[in-house]
Formats: C-alpha cells, structure tokens, sequence
C-alpha cells in the first residue's frame, strides 16, 4: 500500500493534504472526476512530487486532462458505451494484448501487457482500451491495496509488432502521471 495512510500524516502531512485539495477545488474537472479528491489520490500526487504542493497540482492537472480525454472512469459505467465503443473494445481485446487476470497473492491487481500480439493502429482506441483496463485494475485490487502488478510481455517484441509512438509516450504519461504510486511490481 501507500508508504503512509491519510490517518496516519503528522501535521506537515495533513497541512500539505489540505492545502492540494484547496488548490484544486476550483478546478472545473474535479466536478467530472471526484476520484482525484479522495484523500489517498491526493496524498499519491504528493508522495510522486516528495511532497511539493505545487507540483503535485499540476500532476493531478495532468490526471484531469487525461480523465477528460479518454474517460476511464466513465468507460465503466451502465449506459456509458455504444455498440460502437463495445466492438471496437472487443477488437482490441480479441488478441489478449492487454487484460487483468485478476489478483496476485498480495491482493494487487494483476494486469498483463503483451506487445507480441499487438493488433491494431488506431492509437486512439489502444489508449481507451488501456484506460478500461487501468480502471478495471483499480476495481480488481482487494479491499485495503492501492497497488498493482504489471507484467510486460516483451520476449517477441519487434518493430512490427509495436504500437504507435504516441501510444508508448501516453501509456507512460498513463502509468506514472495518471496513476501515481499505483505500481506494486512489474
């Protein structure tokens, strides 16, 4: 789990807590996304930022944009997809390049990344089928864990069989900025 639990912070810690969610509760995305306010998402931006206010708000910022582009707590939700969006994510999933095959014995989520069946290049739908999956794993993790396992699958890894560019830079942007201290093994 987190290095130290919202209860637990010393004054310092629960001055810095307060004074991130005074930053940006005047932001318009926090309405759309009330996950980024929960106490344990802050204290993540501030732990990834040793615990600089001003750049742990410009980090969740960045989670903002990205939650405003691709929508991952959105995907989820009863109603939210189209036929449309069901059969483009069943064709990203349809070579098993990227799924959640549930939990490690820790409780973390377990989500497995396999370049080597790569079958698309539609970098757009790439990245929404990793923010389903990135929210699948934040649902998957037992009660009490804020980790997840990654593995990556690179043994046939190839230039014929990579994603875009733009998609390697996001799922970066994704996995360190979007969801901070979430890794617990890759």
């Amino acid at each position: 789990g987190l290095a130290m639990r919202p209860e637990e912070l010393q004054e310092e810690g629960r001055a810095a807590l307060k004074a991130l969610r005074s930053e940006l509760c005047h932001d318009e995305a926090i309405g759309r996304h009330p996950c980024v306010m929960m106490d344990a998402s802050l204290l993540r931006f501030l732990i990834a930022r040793s615990w600089d206010v001003g750049k742990a708000a410009a980090m969740a910022r960045t989670a903002l944009s990205w939650r405003d582009l691709r929508k991952p707590d959105w995907i989820l939700a009863p109603g939210f997809c189209d036929e449309a969006q069901e059969l483009e994510f069943a064709e990203q999933a349809r070579t098993g390049k990227t799924y959640v095959s549930g939990r490690d014995k820790h409780g973390r989520a377990v989500m497995v990344m396999n370049n080597s069946v790569e079958n698309s290049t539609d970098g757009d739908a790439c990245l929404r089928f990793l923010a389903l999956n990135m929210e699948l794993c934040q649902r998957t993790m037992a009660p009490g864990v804020d980790k997840m396992c990654v593995v990556l699958h690179l043994a046939e890894f190839s230039m014929f069989n990579n994603p875009p560019m733009s998609v390697t830079k996001e799922t970066i942007q994704i996995l360190s900025t979007c969801y901070p201290e979430s890794l617990g093994i890759a």
